[in-house]
């Protein structure tokens, strides 16, 4: 009888050995054959969001050290530019956090560890709805704690354009680089055709924009260069049709809505930067809506100002905090 106790504890304990390396092996399947990033990581394993076209992509939170029962001072979100991912800007997000401040960040459609077509977005107006809805979604978490934005170049006409759709949405704007005129940018009945081109061939290149789009960015030499070593930025040179056209058409929506622009508003720019204009920020500047509104050119840096030699890049980055920290009520 002892026996035949035995047997059936012991067939017990296989039966559930066998279901936890089942349900463990189904668990496993489900995180690995759902939607991946361009990496082939599963986004089950990853933080991310849901878009309203059914779209995955990764964010990123940077959580201030904060005491039991204490909230963040305020909420900061980072807008990354053309090509480039929000984990390029870690560095500068764990500084943030140092001043209370909570940061949060996706990479746009299309870039980094999201989903699309690299580098591509079939509309402008998809960048501008996820960081509408990215921004609500945490403010619902944190009510009644103020949002701003640091955006860069292509970000920031994103960011803008969120500000003009949304009046109120954030309680501060930092553009660094804005994108509000591009060199090498077609114009007149150029770009009319490029718009048809964009139309037949979406993810062409655009001529001439190969060589743009291996423009130092910075002062570092090639081999040090943080946008060239980073694996999660797109490195093909040139711009795609489409999001070209796109960008365009958010060029000329940004300068018509300039006056209506009312948020509080910081534009820093190189003063040597080879792709967006400074003088394109100071015009912008003189044009908005807003009266709390600040201009700083930087002579001699070029477009990634946030991430120049460390000694510049870390002016740059303590005029971002001091402003927003400005902002803020006293500790």
């Amino acid at each position: 009888m002892s026996s035949i106790k035995l047997t059936c504890r012991g067939l017990s304990v296989i039966f559930t050995q066998g279901i936890t390396q089942f349900l463990a092996r189904v668990d496993k399947m489900s995180k690995t054959s759902g939607p991946q990033t361009h990496q082939g990581v599963p986004y089950a394993t990853l933080p991310h969001l849901v878009n309203a076209h059914g779209q995955y992509l990764f964010r990123k939170d940077w959580e201030p050290n904060l005491k039991p029962g204490q909230g963040p001072r305020a909420l900061v979100f980072l807008s990354h530019g053309y090509k480039q991912n929000c984990l390029q800007y870690d560095e500068f997000a764990k500084q943030m956090t140092s001043y209370g401040l909570k940061v949060f960040a996706h990479d746009h459609v299309g870039h980094g560890q999201s989903q699309g077509y690299c580098a591509d977005v079939t509309s402008f107006d998809v960048f501008v709805e996820d960081v509408i809805q990215h921004v609500c979604q945490v403010r619902q978490q944190h009510p009644g704690i103020p949002v701003f934005a640091v955006a860069h170049s292509m970000g920031a006409l994103i960011t803008i354009l969120a500000a003009l759709k949304r009046p109120g949405l954030f309680a501060g704007v930092v553009c660094t680089g804005a994108a509000l005129r591009i060199n090498g940018i077609p114009t007149g009945w150029k770009l009319l055709c490029l718009k048809v081109l964009a139309y037949f061939f979406p993810l062409g290149i655009v001529p001439g924009t190969g060589e743009a789009g291996g423009t130092p960015t910075t002062r570092y030499t090639e081999e040090m260069d943080p946008d060239l070593k980073d694996p999660l930025n797109h490195h093909h040179p040139g711009w795609r049709y489409r999001i070209t056209a796109e960008g365009c058409g958010a060029i000329e929506r940004v300068w018509a809505g300039a006056a209506s622009f009312t948020s509080p508003v910081l534009l820093l720019h190189g003063g040597d930067d080879p792709l967006a204009p400074p003088a394109a920020s100071t015009e912008f500047y003189q044009n908005i809506g807003s009266e709390d509104k600040q201009i700083k050119v930087y002579p001699g840096l070029y477009h990634e100002i946030i991430f120049e030699l460390p000694e510049d890049a870390a002016v740059v980055r303590k005029d971002i905090i001091d402003w927003i920290v400005h902002r803020l009520p006293s500790l």
